[in-house]
């Protein structure tokens, strides 16, 4: 137990190669000394007491935790999200209770993550300063229950410009004053359409969705999409159900009429994977799944260079599909 006690709920401040240890109760005292460049780095455990108990970055310095354990996961609660078990698989959670605020002044653009393997409990990331190449990576902000209204996710009242999203679990998403953000292989419950304008113009990729009310002119490429009732998007290489979007263009898309066929075990089993096994979501790597298109496709090809002849040799293979 002792050893046990020694290794959780500490942060290590790394700065210029010197590592800095801070016990339980002084963990915030690690990201208030921290500079810009520098890396905070959270042991598994539980840092805060709750709403209210915030994170104020306001320096381009970097958070990263050990990561979101299997039974912390969020994504079982739902028909999209009972397939996938979290952002990464550890002993024990890094858990933040409370709302991080990221409020680096002076229009910065970030050349590093800024959050990654983070749990974010009983709060949201609200971003309130203009920022450039925000990165978050394999976080899990789960939804939370106040005052008869839900919450936990993230929003921004200034502009992000080139946001990089990866590999994430937000339950709701504010996009309203976020510009070209790359967003893949997230869990999204709800993208939020906040207040006018609606988010337009997005693109996703790779990603599971359960809601997409409220969006429109918004790309959907290699997704799952649960509900899609938003209008005008354009869904490529889609797997979606029966409830299809307003004047929603589908190309190279199925759709599934009644029950449920979105489970990680039925999209393996259907060969619904990229070519490094994994589904859409959180899990994802970094090939997305491909759908078997009902036309002739090429399944490989390679090109060499005979010197004698000096010529190329070009050897295709084409499946005839579905």
């Amino acid at each position: 137990m002792t050893a046990y006690g020694a290794t959780v709920q500490r942060t290590i401040l790394s700065h210029k190669g010197q590592l800095t240890t801070y016990n339980a109760n002084h963990w915030k005292d690690a990201i208030n000394d921290a500079v810009a460049g520098d890396t905070v780095y959270f042991t598994p455990g539980v840092f805060g007491n709750g709403a209210g108990d915030n994170i104020v970055i306001n320096k381009a310095i970097t958070l990263i935790g050990a990561g979101v354990s299997e039974t912390d996961a969020f994504y079982k609660d739902t028909d999209l999200a009972n397939a996938y078990t979290g952002c990464t698989t550890s002993g024990e959670s890094t858990c933040i209770e409370g709302d991080i605020i990221i409020a680096i002044p002076g229009s910065i653009t970030l050349k590093a993550t800024l959050l990654e393997n983070i749990r974010l409990a009983y709060g949201s990331i609200s971003i309130t300063e203009p920022v450039t190449k925000l990165s978050i990576k394999r976080c899990q902000v789960s939804m939370i229950y106040t005052n008869w209204t839900y919450g936990g996710g993230i929003g921004a009242s200034a502009t992000v410009t080139n946001a990089i999203l990866e590999n994430c679990y937000f339950y709701t998403m504010d996009l309203k004053n976020f510009v070209n953000p790359d967003i893949h292989n997230c869990y999204i419950h709800k993208i939020d359409p906040g207040d006018d304008p609606n988010p337009e113009e997005l693109e996703f990729v790779n990603c599971a969705i359960m809601d997409i009310w409220g969006t429109s002119n918004c790309s959907f490429e290699n997704c799952i999409v649960h509900f899609a009732t938003g209008s005008y998007n354009t869904c490529t290489n889609c797997i979606y159900d029966d409830w299809p979007g307003d004047h929603t263009n589908y190309s190279h898309s199925w759709q599934i009429v009644g029950g449920n066929t979105l489970s990680k075990s039925q999209l393996q089993d259907a060969g619904y994977t990229g070519t490094d096994g994994t589904v859409v979501g959180p899990l994802g790597g970094p090939a997305p799944f491909t759908l078997i298109p009902s036309h002739p496709y090429v399944e490989s090809s390679s090109v060499t260079y005979n010197k004698s002849t000096k010529k190329l040799n070009v050897n295709v293979t084409v499946k005839k599909g579905k």
